[in-house]
């Protein structure tokens, strides 16, 4: 954290006030359930849990998302998946996020410290520390967990992400599984070395897509992660112009799994005890606007 010169200012944390189990249950059927959180009942949202299975054409089971006043627990149990395009590699990826998601108009969540989606030119970095566990009961399932955002060129929600824009994951936890496009480079941020893949047309849309991928994962543990650095280095490969420009929509948890050859069963737990956003002073791309 003082290697980048950040002071935190302002803390948000999402286990506070909630009051009452909430759960959330996505099927074959029922591929995007969701739930909005106020925790505070000031009826603003601090929270969006989505089941989010968008790549599941049909399956027997069902991923259940439960919620209490300490914990996120999600349990994946899907068998006999069908793929709605084998291309997109993996079934879903059911998450909790904060801010103004792109692909959807649900929410906003927008309780917090951090008013999304917000220009980089004008935004202060943003970290988040997570504690969380996840439980392998299939050794051999390709999985991962991650926090994801999506830089956008505008703030229209409810569309596909378009081939100016970018996406950026950062993985905490994954096995037998490896970022879409190429491995391009590593890079060493807050004592952790990461590898950094690459894909310049990724999906419908043919949107940038980097992924930050762990030497060394841990399926459990209390993590922080600076968004900024990660920003600041998939710029050193991107070939989309004007960052200083982009949107930062959101801020989202969740864990990918499943492959095209790996669909008759998929059995996966994993649980986080804490999700605390926070603000720096600095800009997240490490400039200095007027």
């Amino acid at each position: 954290m003082e290697k980048f010169g950040i002071a935190v200012i302002v803390c948000f944390f999402f286990c506070i006030f909630a009051e009452a189990s909430v759960v959330v249950t996505a099927t074959g059927e029922n591929r995007y359930p969701w739930v909005s959180l106020d925790l505070d009942g000031d009826g603003q949202i601090e929270w969006i849990l989505e089941g989010n299975l968008w790549n599941v054409c049909s399956a027997d089971g069902q991923v259940t998302m439960i919620w209490d006043d300490k914990t996120l627990s999600v349990s994946i149990r899907l068998t006999n998946v069908f793929q709605e395009q084998p291309s997109g590699w993996v079934n879903g990826y059911p998450e909790i996020w904060y801010g103004a998601k792109v692909w959807n108009t649900l929410g906003p969540a927008l309780d917090g410290p951090v008013p999304l989606p917000k220009k980089l030119r004008d935004l202060r970095d943003i970290s988040v520390t997570v504690e969380y566990e996840v439980r392998r009961l299939d050794p051999h399932l390709p999985y991962n967990l991650c926090l994801e955002t999506w830089l956008t060129k505008d703030t229209e929600r409810g569309r596909t992400v378009r081939s100016d824009e970018v996406e950026i994951m950062i993985w905490l936890d994954y096995r037998n599984m490896r970022g879409a496009g190429t491995l391009v480079g590593q890079t060493t941020i807050s004592g952790r070395v990461y590898d950094v893949w690459y894909e310049e047309r990724c999906g419908s849309g043919g949107w940038e897509y980097f992924a930050f991928i762990p030497r060394n994962p841990s399926p459990c543990g209390t993590v922080t992660i600076w968004w900024g650095p990660f920003l600041q280095e998939a710029m050193k490969y991107s070939r989309r112009s004007n960052w200083l420009d982009l949107y930062f929509t959101s801020i989202e948890l969740g864990s990918e799994f499943g492959a095209p050859h790996y669909l008759r069963r998929n059995d996966l737990d994993w649980e986080v005890r804490s999700f605390v956003i926070s603000c720096g002073q600095r800009n997240i791309l490490g400039v200095e606007t007027q």
